[in-house]
């Protein structure tokens, strides 16, 4: 048996050991799907876009977004009402500001699960902030796009315990899911951290 699996199956009895009260237990990670752009034709719910240098959340509906988006850049009358009539659901994107939680892997990189909805525009940067609620480094990396909308990710370093790290990444006019992925400073046990952007 190599160093590697002896390692592992250590950490898994330990972590098995620890039970829910084990401030980084996570023995049955489900490492979620990274997702690429919005499917626009079916989107529906909460999109946070890109308006006029701000971040403001509308509530879409099914197969509307091209047109909801459009119209609000466009500035039309019909369309800034209605989001004055209450489908804008924040006008500083509620969701972008809200923590979620996640796990950094035992020596890997685990995504999060998908985050907020956001629709940037040419030239757009996302920001995004990590909060290491755990007792050791994490290092984490946030999704991004480049110039030509292929997805990447983009190193925001490490951060000990209770400290609070993130960055600044590319994104341009692309609709897609916010995520970040950690890993912990450990190559045995994972590691609670919030993120939110």
């Amino acid at each position: 048996m190599k160093i590697k699996e002896i390692l592992a199956v250590a950490a898994i009895a330990g972590l098995a050991a620890l039970g829910t009260t084990g401030a980084a237990y996570a023995p049955d990670h489900d490492e979620p799907e990274v997702s690429g752009p919005i499917d626009l034709d079916t989107f529906e719910g909460p999109l946070t876009i890109e308006l006029d240098g701000q971040l403001v959340e509308v509530n879409v509906e099914y197969g509307q977004a091209e047109e909801t988006v459009a119209a609000l850049r466009a500035g039309e009358t019909s369309a800034v009402q209605s989001a004055r009539s209450g489908s804008v659901v924040a006008p500083l994107a509620a969701c972008v500001e809200t923590w979620k939680n996640a796990i950094a892997g035992p020596g890997t990189y685990w995504t999060s699960a998908n985050g907020c909805s956001i629709w940037g525009s040419v030239g757009f940067k996302k920001g995004y902030d990590v909060y290491n609620a755990s007792d050791m480094n994490i290092c984490s990396q946030g999704k991004g796009f480049n110039s030509a909308g292929t997805q990447g990710w983009y190193g925001f370093g490490c951060v000990g315990s209770g400290s609070t790290g993130g960055g600044t990444v590319a994104w341009g006019n692309v609709a897609a899911n916010s995520q970040v992925r950690a890993q912990s400073g450990s190559l045995v046990t994972s590691a609670a951290y919030q993120w939110r952007g």
